[in-house]
């Protein structure tokens, strides 16, 4: 299992279960993962996702400081030759 899509994961359930601020944290921590684990997409969206949640908690300074991040680091998340196969499957198909 994945660390950066176990804390993605949780951080969904936790922003539809009310809880803003677990979310952040989570979405947080699931970027610094897949930053660490080379998943740039997964990366990439947790860092929008935690910027969309701290704007709907009203926490504007930090999200954009957050977006912000998320802005200048997507480019290179979405490039293919960054992200690693994560399956047998996918490293023969590519």
């Amino acid at each position: 299992m994945h660390p950066a899509l176990l804390a993605y994961t949780q951080g969904r359930i936790a922003w539809s279960s009310g809880k803003p601020a677990e979310a952040a944290r989570l979405f947080d921590a699931s970027s610094e993962s897949a930053t660490i684990e080379n998943l740039g997409a997964i990366a990439s969206d947790a860092r929008v996702l935690a910027g969309v949640v701290r704007v709907a908690a009203n926490e504007l300074d930090h999200a954009q400081a957050t977006l912000d991040l998320a802005a200048v680091k997507a480019p290179a998340a979405w490039s293919r030759e960054t992200e690693r196969p994560t399956c047998p499957l996918a490293a023969s198909v590519a």
